[in-house]
């Protein structure tokens, strides 16, 4: 597969990503028949998917700056193409500026924020991940010690935390495990 069937492959997939979002917004009552109406005659909607098709290959083809950076390819791809048509709407409602300045900007800017915000969450499972391994691991060793399960204000001072904190990860830990 050369370079111009994968970009073309990721446009279908991006328009479909649209109409599925547009669908489902629409489903879920959170766009009705009157703001669509209202929201297509503030744009014209052939310049619109104009632009779109035209600057979705650069703005593809720039994705792989970001596909080192721990978010799936799939989900960056998406996310680019909400990008560019916010950003193309946004600009037919105003003609202000250079459309693919404005276009850089917005993918840099709200595509780092987009990563940012994905590996801040993955980075805030390790740390729990974490902190229930670390509990897990002391309470077996207290166990091993003391001959006896520990008590949690044994567990609280041996990790340095408050009672409650313990009673929060362990309550955690027991619902994981029913999972």
């Amino acid at each position: 597969m050369n370079n111009s069937d994968t970009y073309s492959n990721k446009i279908i997939l991006a328009d479909e990503i649209y109409e599925n979002t547009h669908s489902a917004a629409r489903d879920a009552g959170l766009v009705t028949g009157d703001k669509i109406i209202k929201f297509y005659k503030m744009t014209n909607i052939e310049e619109r998917n104009r632009l779109v098709e035209q600057d979705l290959p650069d703005v593809l083809e720039s994705l792989y700056d970001y596909t080192q950076m721990g978010v799936d390819e799939d989900d960056l791809v998406g996310e680019a193409s909400l990008i560019l048509t916010e950003t193309i709407d946004e600009y037919l409602k105003h003609r202000v500026g250079n459309l693919q300045d404005i276009i850089d900007a917005a993918i840099n800017e709200r595509l780092t924020a987009y990563i940012t915000e994905c590996n801040g969450l993955k980075a805030a499972d390790r740390d729990l991940a974490d902190r229930l391994n670390t509990l897990s691991d002391t309470a077996v060793e207290m166990l091993e010690e003391l001959g006896r399960q520990p008590s949690n204000e044994e567990l609280a001072e041996k990790l340095a935390l408050s009672v409650d904190e313990v009673e929060r990860l362990l309550k955690m830990s027991e619902e994981a495990g029913k999972q």
